[in-house]
């Protein structure tokens, strides 16, 4: 039979496993969001200007912040030239 105290902490359990898998789903869809835009910006690049240095490639990829990569994507279509798409990179870090 089970006591009260072990129905609470089974529930305990279970809400806690629930949670955790809901922020696990929602780390997972960021991440992918993330990947998408850092993907973006680079084909942007890589369509606008052929040769992108890997130094900026590289910093791209370590760019996490959606906000951020999404400000990268439209400015990677924006700017004229790589070496101001290099400075807004390299600025905002």
């Amino acid at each position: 039979m089970q006591t009260v105290a072990d129905h609470w902490i089974k529930l305990g359990i279970e809400q806690g496993i629930e949670q955790g898998i809901e922020q696990g789903i929602e780390q997972g869809i960021e991440q992918g969001i993330a990947q998408g835009l850092r993907e973006a910006v680079l084909d942007n690049l890589l369509v606008r200007f052929e040769d992108v240095p890997v130094d900026i490639m590289e910093r791209i990829n370590t760019v996490s912040d959606v906000e951020r990569l999404r400000y990268l994507r439209r400015q990677a279509i924006l700017v004229e030239n790589l070496q101001e798409f290099t400075d807004e990179l390299f600025s905002g870090a």
